[in-house]
């Protein structure tokens, strides 16, 4: 019985140590990535960007009423 006894104590500490290797290794802290600011990040090659500097029209539609309870709860907070 006490082999029995011993051998369940050393599998359930087992894997508790596994189990906080793991979480450590899963939870640690997420390296830092470096990037370039200046570096191009728009659609194909910067050659052959061109920027759109042109003002597309758009509307906004919505009632007084939700225009109005979304004043109310702003200024609440």
């Amino acid at each position: 019985m006490g082999l029995l006894v011993n051998a369940s104590i050393v599998l359930v500490v087992l894997i508790g140590f596994l189990s906080v290797k793991i979480y450590r290794e899963t939870l640690g802290p997420v390296p830092k990535t470096e990037f370039d600011m200046r570096a191009y990040w728009g659609p194909g090659d910067v050659a052959a960007y061109k920027e759109d500097t042109t003002i597309h029209p758009f509307n906004i539609s919505y009632s007084e009423e939700v225009s109005y309870k979304d004043a109310i709860i702003k200024l609440k907070n």
